[in-house]
């Protein structure tokens, strides 16, 4: 008897482990025809992680060998598209953040989170680069494209993009509109985003909750579709 998934955000696991799976593969036919910058948001709890977490192993290069276990009872396994299987994962989650009062807190945790999954993606396809890991995140993002020599290209997942960012609009907006006004850090970083997109970077998925954050953002990156 299959099992009721709750809090399970890995696809990979619900799928081995046995759980029911509401099958969403059909979107991701619709998803490479729509855009190539997506932002997808949904309430809370509403299985944005778990989706591209299904995201991640359906387009990840280091995939192909589960791709039979993973999905052969889906819609894509029957439907595959041009993409599977063609990507490098580059993958930020900055739903653990948190709430800081100064600008220079946030910053600092906001350039670890981002240092921490490059780090991850360079392990994950056994790269080896030498970056200086105290620079801006939006700096050291650059130095990493500039610097990359692949046979894929790269496939950007955010998710929760706007987590933390809601919790500092809701206690002092002066420090939103400086995080993500002119030479702001976020809006630094989506823009590097932008800048590669189209050469080392072929695609982008973000989740969130709202959209004010990528209202405050979308002059860095004006390439998304919503």
């Amino acid at each position: 008897m299959k099992k009721i998934p709750y809090g399970i955000t890995n696809y990979k696991d619900l799928i081995l482990e046995d759980y029911y799976y509401v099958d969403k593969t059909m979107y991701l036919e619709k998803i490479e025809d729509i855009a190539k910058a997506l932002v997808y948001l949904r309430p809370r709890r509403f299985g944005k992680t778990l989706f591209i977490s299904m995201i991640q192993y359906y387009y990840d290069v280091n995939s192909v060998s589960l791709y039979d276990d993973l999905f052969k009872n889906t819609y894509v396994y029957n439907h595959p598209t041009k993409n599977k299987n063609n990507y490098y994962i580059l993958k930020f989650d900055f739903s653990g953040m948190g709430y800081r009062e100064k600008i220079e807190e946030i910053e600092n945790n906001f350039n670890h989170s981002v240092k921490s999954s490059i780090i991850q993606f360079l392990n994950n396809y056994d790269i080896s680069i030498d970056l200086d890991y105290n620079e801006r995140a939006a700096d050291l993002l650059k130095s990493l494209m500039v610097n990359l020599k692949l046979d894929h290209k790269i496939y950007v997942i955010i998710d929760e993009y706007d987590n933390f960012t809601n919790s500092i609009l809701s206690n002092d907006q002066d420090v939103f509109k400086k995080i993500h006004g002119t030479d702001g850090f976020i809006k630094d970083f989506y823009a590097k985003i932008k800048e590669f997109s189209g050469t080392v970077i072929d695609r982008v998925f973000i989740t969130g909750v709202c959209s004010i954050s990528l209202d405050s953002m979308t002059s860095g990156f004006n390439i998304s579709t919503n």
